[in-house]
C-alpha cells in the first residue's frame, strides 16, 4: 500500500518518480508492500504469489528457481544486459534463446535452463515471436529493481552488524528514485514485507528519495558514484553527488573555515594555503592506534585539533568523535564523552537523517551517556531529563523495527523509561 500523500509522475530527465502532494512529517509510514518475488536464505522468507506484472499487456509468471540463480550470480551485471539488448532478435524462439544464454557467465547447461524456465513460462500466452523482448525485459527488472533484504543483529561485542539475508522485487518501492542523502527509510518484517518511513519532513512537491545501497559516511562520491553505475547505469546527480566539494572528506581552512583541496593544498574559498606537513602530522596523531588509550589532557588536546583539521561535516570526523567519546568515557571524563558523541550523532544527523537507522545507534549511546550525568548530578534537570526520554523512544521504535530487543544500551534506556 502507498499512501495517499504521495504521486508518481513521469519525465525524461527522471523516469518515473514519486512526490509529496502534501506535507508529510517526519516518522510517517508512507509504503507498505508485500515483494512479487523474493530469494533468501532464511526459510521465514518463502516466495509468495511467483506473479510479476511486466508491463500493461503481459503478465509474466517468474519461476521462483530463475529468480534465485539471476540473484546469486555476483558476476551479473548491467552490462551484461546491454550485452543482450544489442543480440539481434531471430524469428524463432530457440536462436534468440541461444543468444542470450550465450551472454551469461556461467556453466552453458545452468544457463540455458536459467533462459529456458522464463522462456517456457511466457511462450504459451505471447507466443514465442516475442519471446526474446520479455526474456530480456525479465532480466532487466532482477538486476536493476531489486531490493536488498536485510536484517540487524547483535554480535558478541553488542555492536550492531546488518545482514543481507535476501533479495526481493517490489514494484511500488522500485518507483523511488535514489539518493545518497535520502529523506526515507526502510525495514523489513520476517515475510520480506518492507515499510518505507519518511526521516525528515517531506514539503509540497517535494520528491521522495530512497537509498539503493551507497552510503556517504562510508563511500566517497567517487566510489558512490562507481558503485552506481556498475549496478544500475546511471550517473547519481542527487545533492551530495552534484555539489562541488565533497564535504564528506574535506578538512577546514585554518584561516576561514571553509572546506580546503588537500590536492591542491588551498582553501577552495579563500585560496589561502595550507601547512600541508603540519596537516599531516595531525592527522598522523588523530589516526594513531593509541587514540583510544589517551586520558586527560591528551586526550581533550586531540579532541581540540580534530575540530580544527576537519571540516564540521567531515564523516571521518564523526568515527574520531566517537573515538574520542569512548575513550573519556573509560578516562572518567563524562562531559566530554557527551560532548564528543554529540558532535558524531549531529553529523551523522547531516548526512542519514534525524531518524534514521544509522543516527539512531549513536543516539542511543548518547543517551546511555546523558543518563549518567542525570543520576550523578544529584539533583533533577528536567530539560536533560526531557531530553533522555524524547530521544530515547524514539531509539526504542528504531530498535523495534529493526526487531532488536536485546543490547546493553537498549536495556539501560528501557529501564530508565519505565522508572520516568
Amino acid at each position: 500500500m502507498i499512501s495517499p500523500s504521495l504521486d508518481v509522475r513521469y519525465t525524461v530527465q527522471k523516469g518515473r518518480h514519486v512526490v509529496a502532494l502534501s506535507e508529510i512529517p517526519p516518522n510517517t509510514p508512507i509504503l507498505s508492500e508485500a515483494p512479487y518475488s523474493v530469494i533468501s536464505k532464511s526459510p521465514a522468507l518463502q516466495p509468495p504469489s511467483p506473479s510479476l506484472p511486466i508491463s500493461g499487456k503481459y503478465l509474466v509468471n517468474l519461476c521462483y528457481r530463475t529468480v534465485i540463480r539471476v540473484l546469486a550470480d555476483p558476476e551479473y551485471s548491467f552490462e551484461r544486459f546491454k550485452e543482450c539488448q544489442r543480440v539481434p532478435c531471430s524469428k524463432g524462439f530457440v536462436g534468440g534463446f541461444e543468444a542470450i544464454a550465450s551472454l551469461y557467465p556461467r556453466d552453458i547447461e545452468v544457463q540455458k535452463e536459467d533462459v529456458r524456465v522464463v522462456v517456457e513460462s511466457v511462450k504459451q500466452d505471447i507466443g514465442s515471436g516475442e519471446v526474446e523482448h520479455i526474456v530480456r525485459h525479465v532480466f532487466s527488472v532482477l538486476c536493476c529493481n531489486v531490493q536488498g533484504i536485510t536484517e540487524m543483529g547483535v554480535d558478541g561485542d553488542d555492536e550492531l552488524k546488518e545482514g543481507r539475508i535476501g533479495s526481493g522485487i517490489y514494484t511500488s518501492l522500485a518507483l523511488f528514485n535514489h539518493s545518497c542523502k535520502p529523506n526515507t527509510r526502510v525495514y523489513f518484517k520476517g515475510d520480506g514485507e518492507v515499510t518505507m518511513v519518511t526521516t525528515d519532513t517531506i514539503y509540497t512537491g517535494q520528491e521522495v528519495f530512497h537509498n539503493y545501497g551507497p552510503d556517504p559516511i562510508l563511500l566517497s562520491t567517487e566510489e558512490r558514484r562507481a558503485a552506481l553505475s556498475r549496478q544500475y547505469d546511471f550517473a547519481c546527480q542527487c545533492s551530495v553527488c552534484s555539489s562541488e566539494t565533497d564535504l564528506t572528506i574535506s578538512f577546514k581552512c585554518p584561516a576561514c573555515s571553509g572546506p580546503f583541496d588537500p590536492n591542491t593544498g588551498h582553501c577552495r574559498n579563500c585560496d589561502t594555503p595550507v601547512d600541508m606537513r603540519g596537516m599531516c602530522a595531525r592527522l598522523d596523531i588523530l589516526h594513531s592506534p593509541h587514540l583510544p588509550i589517551l586520558g586527560g589532557r591528551r586526550l581533550r588536546d586531540a579532541v581540540a585539533m580534530a575540530g580544527y583539521v576537519y571540516h564540521p561535516d567531515n564523516v571521518e570526523l564523526g568515527f574520531i568523535m566517537n573515538r574520542c567519546s569512548n575513550a573519556a568515557e573509560r578516562d572518567g571524563q563524562l562531559d566530554l564523552a557527551i560532548e564528543c558523541m554529540e558532535r558524531a550523532v549531529q553529523i551523522l544527523k547531516h548526512w542519514c537523517g534525524q531518524l534514521s537507522y544509522t543516527t539512531a545507534i549513536k543516539l542511543l549511546r548518547l543517551t546511555v551517556l546523558r543518563i549518567k550525568r542525570l543520576e550523578s548530578n544529584g539533583k533533577l534537570d528536567e530539560n536533560l531529563r526531557e531530553t533522555i526520554v524524547n530521544d530515547g523512544k524514539l531509539c526504542v521504535q528504531l530498535y523495534s523495527e529493526l526487531q532488536i530487543t536485546r543490547h546493553k544500551d537498549l536495556e539501560a534506556v528501557n529501564a530508565f523509561l519505565e522508572s520516568n
